[in-house]
């Protein structure tokens, strides 16, 4: 019976013995689509209207002037210009970046993958 259905829907993954350490486990999990080509972020960003809508939304947010506000007991909030991570979203990252390529660079992660990750 292993061998019909290996026959009609081809061998499966475990019939296939794949190692740990193989490719196969580390490669992106592609989205589903109707046509059947494999659709990840890398290969997204090949066509240029995926990569300038992305561009242009990320280059744009990342100019926006950014703000930290701490609540209030009474439910609003308030600019707290002396809070720590305030300087840090308006400092350059490294040498080599600014703070707004720094942000851009996190907003084209976020709009991609879903998240992104700033370390401090």
């Amino acid at each position: 019976m292993r061998d019909l259905l290996d026959y009609v829907f081809g061998p499966s993954a475990s019939s296939v013995g794949r190692s740990p350490s193989d490719d196969f486990w580390y490669r992106p999990v592609p989205t589903p689509t109707y046509s059947g080509v494999d659709v990840t972020e890398e290969t997204a960003l090949t066509y240029s209207t995926v990569y300038a809508c992305v561009s242009k939304i990320a280059k744009t947010i990342a100019t926006l002037p950014v703000h930290v506000y701490k609540r209030l007991p009474n439910g609003g909030k308030e600019p707290a210009p002396d809070h720590p991570l305030q300087r840090l979203w308006q400092m350059a990252p490294n040498l080599e970046m600014s703070a707004v390529s720094a942000r851009e660079a996190f907003l084209t992660n976020c709009l991609l993958w879903g998240n992104g990750i700033m370390e401090i």
